[in-house]
């Protein structure tokens, strides 16, 4: 199959190995359809949690508002210990040559 152009590979990268085939540019869009919809449905499930969490507090706790933060600081908690982890393990694998 032909090649199609792509720019110059970084220093140290063959041309060949890395040059897409016409093959995988034209499969590439239903895959990328499908990480966009599941990408959406992350990011509108996220969203709506935190208005709903909110609205829960504020609306049918009636909370004041300094507890709106504390509460929504507590939901995102274990969302950012997640992210620090994944940050750490593959930099720590590495390093240990595994």
């Amino acid at each position: 199959m032909p090649r199609l152009p792509r720019a110059d590979p970084p220093a140290g990268f063959a041309t060949d190995e890395y040059a897409p085939t016409r093959q995988s540019v034209e499969r590439q869009p239903a895959f990328y359809l499908w990480f966009v919809v599941g990408l959406g449905s992350w990011f509108t499930a996220f969203g709506m949690q935190g208005v709903l969490f909110s609205w829960l507090v504020v609306g049918v706790l009636r909370a004041d508002a300094e507890w709106v933060g504390v509460a929504q600081s507590a939901l995102m908690l274990p969302s950012i210990v997640l992210v620090l982890l994944a940050g750490w393990w593959p930099t720590a694998w590495t390093a240990a040559g595994c």
